[in-house]
């Protein structure tokens, strides 16, 4: 995938590798330049684990140090859900408002034992035209590693889905 800057604005094309040099690297495109994804962070359908836990009006995540202890009533779910590097949609179970706060955990499988995150999250919009209800929630204290982190994890999953459709 190659993002290209243009007079109308930066547009996206899929790009194969036809020669790579130490200065230069040159592409063939193999589809048409079009407009760019509008969203700054894209997205893309990853299956991960993940574990919620609604927080009270004021309360703060449960932070010891750099480790932050499992809530005794947690339990860890598997679910399909579309990923961003600033939030996520997915059914996260239970009665849930737009505004409320939770602390969530998200494992997401991978080389040398997937990546772990550990962020507050809130509510920003309820999808309960779905089966099951799903929720839109953005991030809200992801370190910026972490964002980048997610942000490679979906590329990478783009990347997956587009060498599949190509053949």
């Amino acid at each position: 995938m190659v993002a290209v800057a243009t007079d109308d604005g930066q547009k996206r094309a899929r790009a194969e590798v036809v020669e790579v040099s130490d200065l230069a690297l040159k592409v063939r495109l193999q589809e048409a330049l079009s407009p760019s994804d509008r969203r700054g962070w894209p997205r893309a359908e990853v299956v991960l684990r993940m574990m919620t836990r609604k927080l009270r009006p004021g309360e703060s995540m449960n932070r010891h140090g750099i480790l932050s202890l499992l809530p005794t009533d947690g339990r860890w779910q598997t679910e399909e859900v579309v990923l961003s590097g600033t939030g996520m949609r997915a059914p996260l179970g239970g009665e849930w408002a737009c505004g409320d706060r939770l602390e969530l955990r998200l494992h997401v499988p991978g080389r040398r034992g997937g990546d772990h995150f550990l962020t507050v999250a809130e509510v920003v919009q309820i999808f309960d035209d779905e089966s099951p209800v799903e929720q839109a929630i953005r991030f809200v204290d992801l370190p910026e590693n972490a964002r980048v982190r997610l942000g490679e994890i979906v590329d990478q999953a783009r990347m997956s889905d587009l060498v599949e459709d190509a053949w």
